[in-house]
């Protein structure tokens, strides 16, 4: 009977083998020293038995015996072990046995146990173990506490489980955690104008054209000229800087613009440049354009050009302007013009 497994010391459960344990009875399994449990005999818990242990029982299983719980047996530590509709009996698991758990243990935790384990609990977990939790099943608060380091652990497809709202709350050293490879997951659009100063510039390297065009007008403001730098890099093959929307284009700041080199603005497409406003095209750097891409550019964005940017058109490229893009240019820039290059229309 129970009372007779309640008078095993913790010594003795622990010498049980784990065909003992599976003999135990759902009437007297609720006599055992759980704390005794080791991660080889604790196989020997029924799904059935593990379903009617008491909270205590739960929470006195220990750090080492908890990685020998199969993801059957985690499971199994349902609604019924608390005796409250809604909750989940993995909330009563220790820290320590938390932090001590196989990351395919944790991977495959259910939704409705995801959505029950406690701030303290999220904090136990590590950059190891966290790899597969469905992040996505989880509040903003408390989402808020998984530690910013644990977050290179986790894979891109527990990353996309992030709806907008929740990355939308992310830290900036939360988002900063994050790597090349697993922010391929990552819902971009749900990136705020607060925190995308998280985001690395390596990491940014590891994101795809579809990401990018995903940014919205308020956290492109946001990038510095280094993370805007590694967004417009070559990703496999592909001219990154081709998928930055023309809306976003129109909001960038002049500095963000300037921090594009001649390379880069070389593979402007027409809808881009035409975008680009009469404030923020100041110090483009043009010597990457052909002249087809020059004649895009609306006239009345030349009055917007320092003397620098004018004097960084090559004769080819002057010899191409339009007769009203020369008349655009003010006193002020004109003495960067190479006159070299002006011809009989033009000039």
């Amino acid at each position: 009977n129970a009372a007779a497994i309640a008078s095993l010391s913790t010594a003795l459960v622990s010498g049980l083998s784990s065909s003992q344990v599976e003999n135990l009875s759902t009437a007297n399994i609720s006599g055992l020293n759980a704390a005794g449990l080791s991660a080889t005999n604790i196989l020997g818990l029924e799904t059935r038995d593990l379903a009617v242990l008491t909270t205590g029982q739960i929470a006195a299983v220990t750090a080492s015996a908890a990685p020998g719980l199969t993801t059957a047996q985690l499971s199994s530590l349902s609604t019924s072990n608390t005796g409250t509709l809604g909750t989940s009996g993995v909330v009563f698991l220790s820290t320590a046995a938390v932090n001590n758990l196989a990351s395919v243990q944790v991977a495959n935790l259910s939704s409705v146990q995801v959505s029950y384990l406690t701030t303290d609990q999220l904090k136990a977990l590590t950059s190891a173990n966290i790899v597969g939790l469905q992040m996505g099943l989880l509040d903003t608060a408390k989402l808020a506490t998984i530690d910013a380091a644990d977050f290179q652990g986790f894979n891109a497809v527990a990353v996309a489980t992030l709806s907008t709202a929740l990355v939308s709350g992310l830290s900036t050293a939360q988002l900063a955690g994050l790597t090349s490879v697993n922010i391929r997951g990552l819902d971009v659009s749900g990136i705020s104008s607060a925190n995308v100063l998280g985001l690395q510039a390596d990491d940014l390297q590891g994101i795809t054209t579809a990401q990018i065009a995903a940014f919205t007008v308020d956290n492109v403001v946001g990038l510095t000229t280094a993370q805007l730098s590694s967004l417009t890099q070559l990703i496999g093959g592909t001219a990154a800087i081709r998928s930055i929307e023309t809306a976003d284009i129109a909001v960038m700041l002049s500095q963000q613009i300037d921090a594009l080199g001649s390379g880069q603005v070389g593979l402007l497409s027409t809808s881009q440049l035409q975008a680009l406003t009469s404030v923020n095209i100041v110090a483009l750097d043009m010597s990457g354009l052909t002249t087809a891409q020059v004649a895009v550019i609306d006239t009345a964005d030349f009055a917007g050009f320092n003397a620098a940017a004018i004097a960084s058109l090559s004769t080819a490229l002057v010899s191409g302007l339009s007769s009203s893009q020369v008349e655009n240019l003010s006193t002020a820039n004109i003495s960067g013009l190479n006159a070299a290059g002006l011809s009989a229309t033009n000039i």
